[in-house]
């Protein structure tokens, strides 16, 4: 567990959203289309050229070295350089992408109005498919073999299988907005969202409870890993 923490240079004065470790890269992504670079930990940054002036919410890696960023207004951008230059990739969707995530070769981008996609990097596809709500979503977990968790606004909860051609919506007494979701083992997983609220299962996601952490009460909580 992080028990120190070190203050590091800051990339920029933009709000950052997303971080991730690209081998021995770190890249950080955030408002006004600001993409940063690290290649010693955080030591020092460089800034990628400016291809987008909206807000980047999500990054994601793949096993092909690739990494993918998504944000406001349906853009999705790819890199092949640790974060060093960046190419927009054209899906034809308008929508806000407010998460990716991958594992292996397919993943997942969820979004605003119940934008899904499903991806497969080692062909470069990418399909857009319904889970049939046009709520925000807001985070997904691909979770593997070839299943994913998705949360969003009203309470929503959504297990999708077959690479997204089939979806199980999840009933919760809770209408808050979930914010994140993440599993540890196969069996067990976490839903953060507003007001405190934090929802875990234990069997796989079949069935969720309200989950008490100390010091937590009517917080608006973001992420969970």
């Amino acid at each position: 567990f992080a028990a120190d923490w070190n203050p590091l240079q800051s990339p920029g004065a933009q709000t950052l959203r997303s971080i991730m470790q690209d081998g021995t890269y770190v890249i950080a992504v955030g408002n006004g289309g600001s993409l940063f670079s690290s290649a010693n930990q955080g030591a020092t940054w460089v800034q990628a050229a400016k291809l987008f002036s909206g807000s980047w919410y999500s990054l994601s890696g793949v096993p092909s070295g690739s990494v993918y960023v998504v944000g406001e207004s349906g853009v999705v951008m790819q890199s092949s350089d640790h974060g060093l230059t960046w190419a927009q990739l054209s899906l034809g969707v308008t929508q806000n992408f407010r998460a990716i995530s991958s594992q292996g070769t397919t993943g997942y981008v969820v979004g605003e109005g119940g934008t899904f996609l499903s991806y497969f990097s080692n062909v470069t596809r990418w399909d857009l498919l319904s889970l049939g709500t046009t709520v925000n979503l807001i985070d997904v977990e691909d979770i593997g073999g070839n299943s994913a968790w998705i949360v969003g606004a009203n309470g929503t909860l959504i297990k999708t299988i077959q690479n997204g051609l089939s979806y199980v919506t999840i009933a919760l007494s809770t209408r808050e907005t979930l914010n994140a979701v993440h599993f540890i083992s196969s069996d067990v997983g976490f839903v953060v969202g507003t007001s405190g609220t934090v929802l875990k299962t234990t069997d796989g996601g079949v069935s969720w409870k309200n989950f008490s952490i100390s010091g937590v009460t009517d917080q608006n909580l973001y992420s969970i890993a």
